[in-house]
């Protein structure tokens, strides 16, 4: 995380949000219960893993950016 004289430097506060660290979070959790147990496994099949992605889409972590109108959760691409 920058420290102020880096936000100064920079003229860019790149601090998440609460919200950005929630979904953070999330996506952090998803990947530990989801994703790492079968990662081995889908390497070593060359399958794609579509079940994980109807799960993370069930969650919110697929079409983030995609305006809610679409369908998506309409968050920023940042």
């Amino acid at each position: 995380m920058l420290n102020v004289k880096e936000e100064l430097a920079t003229g860019i506060n790149f601090a998440l949000n609460e919200d950005q660290k929630m979904l953070q979070q999330l996506a952090r959790d998803f990947a530990a219960k989801e994703i790492m147990p079968k990662a081995e496994e889908y390497d070593r099949s060359g399958e794609f893993p579509m079940d994980i992605m109807h799960k993370a889409r069930e969650v919110g972590l697929v079409n983030l950016n995609i305006p809610e109108e679409y369908g998506g959760l309409g968050a920023s691409v940042l």
